[in-house]
């Protein structure tokens, strides 16, 4: 939708909501919405636009940061997965090597009592 389109559009708004109110019985509270929304819409029938939304920009960049925010913790979680699946499978592969390197000294250990208990006897 392009400015002037959305100019047009505001402004004809605007006015069949002013129509609105003045023809038929409204809510009080329902007259509370359409005024805020008419102060809020207002300023985009203005030509100077850009300048006019400054007040809805306080919104929108909160919504940006939290969205930046929601990806970077997104992307710690998904780098801290990564880092403790690379933990502990370095971890079960030590505890392997470990457990291979006791096999293996057992073993020896089994051999020289075999061998002491051979010249001794």
């Amino acid at each position: 939708m392009t400015q002037s389109v959305l100019r047009m559009w505001v402004r004809t708004f605007i006015c069949d909501a002013g129509l609105y109110v003045h023809h038929f019985p409204v809510d009080e509270e329902i007259q509370l919405y359409i005024d805020w929304v008419i102060k809020l819409v207002d300023p985009a029938a203005n030509d100077d636009w850009a300048a006019d939304c400054i007040q809805l920009m306080p919104t929108y960049w909160a919504r940006v940061e939290h969205e930046q925010e929601a990806t970077w913790w997104g992307e710690q979680e998904a780098t801290e997965e990564k880092f403790n699946e690379a933990r502990c499978i370095a971890s079960e592969e030590h505890r392997r090597i470990i457990g291979q390197q006791l096999e293996v000294d057992k073993r020896e250990q089994e051999n020289q009592q075999r061998l002491w208990k051979e010249e001794h006897d």
